[in-house]
Formats: C-alpha cells, sequence, structure tokens
C-alpha cells in the first residue's frame, strides 16, 4: 500500500507541473493577443494577417538580436496610442509629402516606394527571415503529408509481410482476397476462413492437408473418402497417374496400365504406349456374359451385346431367333436381363443413399470443426467473460495441498488462497495453523494432522493438553486420519524428522510412545464429545443456578 501510494503521489506531482506549465502558456498567449488586439491590419500582405502578426515577431526574436532591438519599438508602437497615431496615417494615406519624408530617413530612397515595399521587405525579402518562414510553410504543407504517406507505405509493406491471421487490417485482407480470388465481402474471421480455405486448396498432395481437404479432393476425384490420410493420398495419386496421358506417365505408371488392359510390356516406350492407344481405341468394350451350354454368338454382333442386354422384349426375341435359342436358355437369357435390371435398380439406390450419407458427413464435420473451435476459445479464455477466465486460470494454477509440510509452508498456502486472517504485530490474536495431536504427543507435521486455522488465543489455552477436543472440532473422518498419519510416521523412523521438538530431549515424542497410545481417531472422538457435552451441561446448570 506504502508503495501505491508513493506512486500515486509521484504521478499528482506531475500533472501539477503539467497543469501549472499549461497554465502559464495559456496566459502568456492570452497577454499577446491583448497587446496585438488593436494593431493595425497591413493592406500589402498576401498571407492571413493574424497570422503575420504572430509569425513576425517570433521570426524576429529567434533570428537576429539586432533586428529584434529595432523591432521592439514596432510592438511597442502598437501598444502606445500615440505612437499609433502616427503611423496609422503612414499606411492610410500614400500621396501626404511631409508624412513620407519620416519613413524615408531610415531607407533612404524614393518615399513612393518606401511605404510599398517597407512592410513587403520586412517579412518576405529578408533571406534570414525566409529561412525561418520557409520551414514553417513546408511543415503547414506537403512534409505532414509525405510523413503519413511514408508511414502508411511502410505499414502496406509490414502488413503484406504478415502471416494469415485476424490481426490483419480489413483492407489487406480483401487484397489478399482480390489476389486469390474469393468473396470480399464478410467479417475478418470469414475472410480469414475463406483465405485459408483456398491456400489449403492450393497445396500440393501430401499427408500433410487436412483429413477434410483430402476428403473433397477424393469426392472430386470420385474416389473413396474413408480411410487414413496416407490411404486417401494413395487414391489421390493413383487417381492422379491414371488421368494422365499416356505419353507424360512413368515406366511403372505405363506398367500398370498394360497390365489393367491386359496389353504386353514389351519393347520400348513408344510402341507400348501405340499398343495402349490401339488398344483403348478398338475396344474396352464390355462384353455380355454367357452362361454355360448356350451357343455363341458370332463376333459382329460383339459390339451390339451390352446394348441388348438393356433393352426387352423385341431385341431379345429377334436375336433369338437369328441365334436359334431353345426354351430353356432363352429362360435363362430372360433372367439375367431381370436381375441385371433389378440389381441396376438397387445400385441407383445405394448411390442416392449413398449421397445422403456424405452430405450428413459434412455437415456432422462442420458442426464438428465449430465444436473444436469453441473448445480452443474456451480453453484459451478467449471465448468466455474476461473474469470467469481469470477466476478459471487460477484454479488451474492451484494444486492439491497435501503431505509433509512445515506450519510456515502451510499458512503461506493458506494465506495465497486468501483462507487465513493473520493480525500483524500482534501474532496471537490471529489465527494460527492448528495441530489436532500436538507435536508434543506425536503429532507430525503433515497437512492431515492441520485442523485448518484457529485463534491464535485459543490454540495456546488448548495447548497439548486437549486433543481428544481437537479431534472433536475436526470431525470422525478427520481425526481417523490424523491418527493414521501419526502411527504411520511412529513406524518409519525417515519421517521422524516432521515431529517438532519441544523439549530438551534429542529425540522426538512419537504417537506409539505419547499419552494416546493405543488410541484410535473414534476413540480421542468420543472423548471430546464428552468433555464438551459435560462442560456445556454444567455451565448451563450454573446460569440456571444464578437465575434462581
Amino acid at each position: 500500500m506504502e508503495y501505491i501510494q508513493k506512486i500515486i503521489t509521484k504521478a499528482g506531482k506531475k500533472l501539477n507541473k503539467k497543469f501549472n506549465g499549461l497554465k502559464e502558456g495559456l496566459l502568456g498567449l492570452e497577454s499577446k493577443k491583448a497587446q496585438q488586439g488593436g494593431a493595425p491590419k497591413p493592406r500589402n500582405k498576401k498571407a492571413n494577417p493574424k497570422k503575420t502578426k504572430k509569425e513576425t515577431p517570433r521570426k524576429a526574436t529567434k533570428a537576429n538580436p539586432k533586428k529584434t532591438k529595432k523591432e521592439t519599438p514596432r510592438k511597442a508602437t502598437k501598444a502606445n496610442p500615440k505612437k499609433t497615431k502616427k503611423e496609422t496615417p503612414r499606411k492610410a494615406t500614400k500621396g501626404t509629402p511631409k508624412k513620407a519624408k519620416k519613413p524615408t530617413h531610415k531607407p533612404t530612397s524614393n518615399p513612393k516606394k518606401t511605404k510599398k515595399e517597407t512592410p513587403r521587405k520586412a517579412t518576405k525579402a529578408n533571406p534570414k527571415k525566409t529561412k525561418k518562414e520557409t520551414p514553417r510553410k513546408a511543415t503547414k504543407g506537403t512534409p505532414k503529408k509525405t510523413k503519413k504517406e511514408t508511414l502508411g507505405k511502410a505499414t502496406k509493406a509490414a502488413e503484406k509481410s504478415k502471416p494469415l491471421s485476424e490481426e490483419l487490417l480489413l483492407t489487406e485482407l480483401k487484397r489478399r482476397c482480390q489476389e486469390a480470388g474469393v468473396t470480399q465481402s464478410g467479417t475478418k474471421q470469414e475472410l480469414v476462413e475463406r483465405l485459408s480455405e483456398a491456400a489449403e486448396k492450393s497445396k500440393p498432395l501430401s499427408e500433410e492437408l487436412s483429413k477434410k481437404e483430402l476428403k473433397r479432393r477424393c469426392q472430386e476425384a470420385g474416389v473413396t473418402q474413408s480411410g487414413t490420410k496416407q490411404e486417401l493420398v494413395e487414391r489421390l495419386s493413383e487417381a492422379a497417374e491414371k488421368s494422365k496421358p499416356l505419353d507424360k506417365l512413368s515406366d511403372k505408371g505405363l506398367k500398370r496400365r498394360c497390365k489393367e488392359a491386359r496389353v504386353a510390356h514389351t519393347g520400348n516406350r513408344q510402341k507400348t504406349i501405340e499398343r495402349l492407344e490401339t488398344k483403348g481405341g478398338a475396344g474396352d468394350k464390355r462384353r455380355a456374359v454367357v452362361p454355360e451350354g448356350a451357343v455363341k454368338r458370332p463376333k459382329h454382333d460383339d459390339g451390339d451385346s451390352s446394348k441388348s442386354a438393356g433393352k426387352r422384349p423385341a431385341s431379345a426375341s429377334d436375336e433369338g431367333a437369328k441365334c436359334k435359342l431353345t426354351p430353356g436358355q432363352q429362360q435363362i437369357v430372360d433372367d439375367l436381363v431381370k436381375q441385371f435390371q433389378q440389381n441396376n435398380h438397387e445400385k441407383e439406390l445405394l448411390e442416392e443413399e449413398n449421397a445422403l450419407l456424405h452430405q450428413e458427413l459434412e455437415r456432422k464435420d462442420s458442426l464438428l470443426s465449430e465444436a473444436q473451435k469453441r473448445v480452443e476459445q474456451l480453453q484459451d479464455g478467449s471465448g468466455i467473460n474476461g473474469k470467469v477466465a481469470h477466476t478459471l486460470r487460477q484454479r488451474q494454477g492451484i494444486a492439491k495441498i497435501s503431505g509433509y509440510m512445515k506450519k510456515e509452508k502451510y499458512q503461506n498456502k493458506l494465506v495465497q488462497l486468501g483462507l487465513i486472517c493473520l493480525q500483524p504485530g500482534a501474532p496471537s490474536e490471529g489465527q494460527h495453523v492448528f495441530h489436532i495431536i500436538a507435536n508434543t504427543n506425536g503429532g507430525p507435521d503433515h497437512t492431515d494432522n492441520y485442523l485448518f486455522a484457529l485463534g491464535g488465543t485459543f490454540n495456546m489455552t488448548i495447548s497439548n493438553r486437549f486433543d481428544h477436543l481437537n479431534c472433536y472440532l475436526a470431525g470422525k473422518e478427520k481425526a481417523r486420519r490424523a491418527v493414521e498419519i501419526c502411527e504411520a510416521t511412529a513406524r518409519d523412523s525417515s519421517k521422524h524428522k516432521w515431529i517438532e521438538k519441544r523439549t530438551k530431549n534429542k529425540d522426538p515424542v512419537l504417537y506409539t510412545n505419547s499419552i494416546h497410545k493405543l488410541k484410535s481417531g473414534e476413540t480421542l472422538f468420543g472423548e471430546g464429545q464428552s468433555l464438551f457435552t459435560r462442560s456445556i451441561l454444567s455451565q448451563g446448570r450454573a446460569d440456571r443456578n444464578k437465575t434462581t
């Protein structure tokens, strides 16, 4: 608190100094305006007369000190009413010779010219003054704009070099959308999502792509979308290999094509390509399946066999007449045609169902991605209230307090959590870390043996004589744990260091050798309960006797 008060006082002093400086500056400006309020306006100046009044004394006082001495009476003449009477007719009257003679002594030139040139030379012709005027004109005009323009170019270059995120300016995001050829309307988040999708689509085929993008490419290529990333990449690469022209295939691809087309892979590369082209042109046409025992059709009918299978009654009877099929063979052909049509119908139904399932899967994928984004926002605290996020982060950093630890460490933990009230300057009046079983009775410094924090005066009054009362205050379960940790510490000699020595003996007092030996937590709890009940009843009787 003292450190904060010092900071506040320092800040107050600085603010007072700034306020006094501003106040003095305002008073100086008001005094200058009061002095310049009755001054005559120059006729021959092109600029704003108000600005020239302020600029001429500034330039004169900062440039040549000798000129400031000469110009000071000019300021005085503006303030002095007697001198202003003489000067005002000089500028007002141009033709009077008497008044024109007075200013001719200083410039020693033609009186007519001196009337017109004196204000011009004073403001524009003097090179020392123009040196100071030029930067002022420049600072009001172009340099400020050029500074902004250079800063704008720097910021544009920096924006272009930044990675894609919502921290970019909206103009930069729209520019990138225009370059990528995507829609430029919408919020920053939508623009970033579109740009990331476009970048994902433009990436080469590899396992680094997301599974969603791989499935989309599989859907476009017409291959199966199920499986791992590696399987999807293999299917896509095979589909891309199949779609390549023959002259651009590798030797391995040509061999695979030859195997699929049942063409001999012999000779040089050019001959193999020619065989594949002739095979593909002559005919990868499907031939109708002829059942066993049926008469084979002539070779000239092979080309129309697939067409005749799809058409039923007339074509089947005509072909039967030509081939002279028996009634049994005709029945077999008719059954095969029916089965083919039924299978085709089932295939169409399955394809429709598959399309619906794909749509449902895409919808669930979008919902899953939105849920993942929401989870990430909740994890980093950006999607919830600031106070709630701060509280959650604090609670995440709090670990469970358990195990052997000294009273001071346990007290510091309680102070961090705000669960103990200390009294600076008077420790006995604040709260103390409280043992259930006292150290002198074999109680170790363990969280199971701490009764949280109670008043210091109560702790000193209880001392080591009322452990059973502490067990009653702690409850049966806590008393049982306290006795268990006392017995476990007594059995393990390496843990004896956690029993604080309160006497001059070298060895600490163990629970198995103390006044509570062979007593369980329930026993001590019962003794404390009976003690408390007796004291309450006796106190009640005494109070009743006093009243009677």
